[in-house]
């Protein structure tokens, strides 16, 4: 019996010498009731006796905060649902904090609702914030409680208006706010790198990487004629294609034609050369799991000596690959595929936007002697993509904002940046190669890490045609069973029309977030049954572990090591699937700082806009640019009621407001660290 079962066997709390006696321990006795408790799993009571927590409809997670007077708990290994958390069941929990939550009896509502029994471990030990001399600061971060009490002794001379570094003293509590000190002044609101510090901060990313990694870095070496012994050597023209400021190339590309119809070499650093399994290096990659994209800067999941030297893909330089030989016929089908250790030398590292404009027409010197390889690499792809159509996997269109800086970091022009045909190209081989790997690895039932995309639960469906309908959309066909093919109809249906962009989003919401899994799923996005990432093992932990798998089969892997897989996977997926989340949202926030920085200068100015959403406390606008803001119901002429459906608002007079209308609006006001921008009307409303 261990000490849970004995606690949850007893009728009333135990004292630490009935503990001890019932189990004849006393060594570790201590810290094992302490483990115990912070798990959650027990409660210390004020008297010091023990008692086993009702473990009943109580669940281990993370909290998110996202506004002041809510948030939610999301599960451990992000396998349900979010939690809905009323700040009033917060019970002193901050945003990113693990919990211990208690899943409230349902009311009725959509969405589960729960309770914070225990916070586990506190995310944020320090805050950074604007200080104000009545003795309180104000986190820059809008995710965190709304001020944090400083006491004129630990105030470190900070003057008002001063952003600065505090130190948390104390927790809120029922009876008390949040307590800190000042530990480092940091200086003015526009500081150039305060947004970097802020995402830092905010999502506690690491800044440098340990001693022991950057010493065992140094003792890496460029590959030697050694090295390329067991390997083939690439003999064909290979060619990496990226954006212009890109350092890591982790893929290179050769093709030709061929009696099949085409042969597609895809060929991937060998990142698990230098990154041997339970070194330094290794844990530290899997302990960020991703590269995190900042606009511009990075911060990277292995050391750059590693990321964009060694490993990196560079023009003239013999360097270790695996690669994926591929035959493809006329139609898209794959022929035949072989997978295998490389080495390579690539002969040009072009730019997207340039072999796009080249494809489409534009003279390029430099360009020409690859003609033959880019124009069948763009009719295979056009194959690919009417295979991928066919199949009926969704395409959202790919847009997102790109962002001009100034040599401080900050940013003059905000535009839009669409896909380009050189990036489908890369998207299409990029997805051929995964889904081959994954398809092979599963059908030889190896240990292995897949890509999964659940398809979405049927109510939520149900509740989306509900939106749809309100537009004159609906989703065609069975909701019960779902297929991707019924989604990629109505985006047809939605091509060109000004409540695409908002609809989009909204159907995104719908469906089930990817994650990475031990076991095969499938991957409802893109219409696949085998889906794996293999292709970025610079960037992202799950490629680097599946290299290594690959390798260890193709050499025979032993009964052992197929043990080791299957015991370790399920954590590397969980932990993987965790880490991306936070990346997302970290390169999200950054983005929505940005965005704020470029409209600070323009309080004032009018705009035109589209309303993207509607609420019974504002409406929400987005310019061309991406930039979003909100007009609050107050500012309007008219008084407003939010419709049944939630797509309008309807005055008294009659007037609607509806999503996708165009508005005239004027810049009044943003807060930059909160990424927040508000508007007022330009027009009668």
């Amino acid at each position: 019996m261990d000490i849970l079962e004995l606690l949850k066997s007893k009728n009333r709390a135990q004292t630490l010498e009935e503990i001890s006696q019932a189990l004849d321990q006393e060594e570790g006795l201590l810290a094992e009731l302490e483990r115990l408790e912070n798990r959650g799993e027990i409660r210390k009571t004020k008297k010091g006796t023990y008692l086993a927590v009702d473990d009943k409809g109580l669940a281990r997670g993370s909290m998110s905060i996202p506004g002041s007077n809510f948030g939610f708990f999301i599960y451990e290994d992000g396998s349900k649902e979010d939690v809905f958390i009323h700040r009033s069941n917060f019970e002193g929990a901050m945003d990113g904090d693990e919990v211990l939550i208690r899943v409230l009896p349902s009311s009725g509502g959509q969405r589960e609702e729960g309770k914070v029994v225990k916070v586990l471990n506190r995310k944020h030990k320090s805050v950074l914030g604007t200080y104000h001399s009545q003795g309180y600061l104000v986190p820059l971060s809008r995710r965190l409680p709304k001020t944090i009490f400083i006491d004129k002794k630990n105030k470190m001379g900070a003057k008002n208006g001063e952003i600065v570094q505090v130190e948390i003293l104390s927790y809120e509590s029922r009876y008390r706010g949040i307590e800190g000190r000042v530990v480092k002044r940091l200086g003015a609101h526009n500081s150039p790198g305060l947004d970097f510090k802020l995402v830092i901060e905010e999502f506690d990313l690491p800044e440098t990487f340990p001693d022991e990694v950057l010493e065992e870095v140094k003792k890496l070496k460029p590959p030697s004629q050694n090295d390329f012994s067991d390997r083939r050597r690439i003999e064909e023209r290979v060619f990496t294609i990226d954006g212009p400021d890109a350092k890591d190339f982790d893929d290179a590309i050769s093709i030709s034609r061929n009696n099949q119809g085409y042969k597609l070499g895809v060929h991937i650093a060998d990142v698990s050369h230098y990154v041997k399994e339970g070194s330094p290096l290794d844990r530290e990659a899997y302990r960020r799991g991703t590269s995190v994209y900042l606009v511009d800067r990075v911060i990277p999941m292995l050391p750059e000596e590693l990321s964009n030297v060694l490993c990196s893909l560079s023009p003239g330089e013999d360097k270790l690959t695996l690669s994926l030989e591929i035959e493809i016929d006329s139609k898209g089908k794959v022929v035949s595929s072989d997978i295998f250790p490389s080495v390579l030398r690539s002969s040009n590292r072009l730019v997207y936007d340039e072999v796009s404009r080249f494809l489409e027409g534009q003279v390029n010197e430099e360009l020409e002697p690859l003609r033959e390889e880019l124009e069948t690499f763009k009719e295979l792809t056009l194959i690919l993509r009417a295979a991928r159509e066919k199949r009926g996997a969704i395409d959202f269109g790919t847009s997102e904002p790109q962002f001009t800086l100034d040599k401080n970091g900050w940013p003059i022009e905000v535009s839009l940046r669409q896909q380009g045909l050189a990036d489908i190209m890369i998207e299409e081989a990029m997805i051929l190669t995964n889904t081959v790997v994954s398809q092979h690895f599963s059908w030889m039932e190896m240990p292995f890490l897949y890509r999964s995309h659940e398809s979405p639960d049927s109510q939520k469906m149900a509740e989306l045609n509900r939106l749809l309908h309100s537009f004159g959309y609906l989703l065609k066909g069975d909701l019960q069973e779902i297929h991707p093919k019924q989604i990629s109809q109505l985006l047809v249906e939605l091509k060109g029309k000004p409540e695409e962009a908002m609809l989009v989003r909204k159907i995104l919401r719908y469906l089930k977030q990817a994650r990475y899994t031990n076991v095969l799923i499938g991957h409802f996005g893109l219409a696949l049954q085998h889906y794996s990432h293999f292709t970025a093992p610079i960037r992202r932990y799950p490629d680097l572990q599946i290299h290594r798998i690959v390798k260890e089969s193709l050499s025979g892997m032993s009964a052992k090591r197929r043990k080791h897989y299957d015991e370790i996977l399920p954590d590397v997926a969980e932990k993987s699937s965790i880490n991306e989340r936070k990346a997302e949202e970290a390169e999200r926030r950054m983005d929505e700082i940005k965005k704020a920085q470029y409209m600070l200068d323009k309080v004032g100015e009018k705009f035109t806009a589209r309303v993207s959403g509607v609420t019974n406390f504002g409406i929400f606008v987005a310019l061309d640019n991406t930039i979003e803001g909100m007009i609050r119901l107050d500012e309007l002429n008219d008084y407003y009621i939010l419709d049944e459906a939630q797509t309008k608002l309807v005055a008294t007079t009659g007037r609607e407001i509806h999503i996708g209308q165009e508005l005239r609006v004027i810049l009044k006001n943003v807060e930059v660290y909160q990424g927040e921008i508000s508007f007022s009307p330009g027009e009668y409303l």
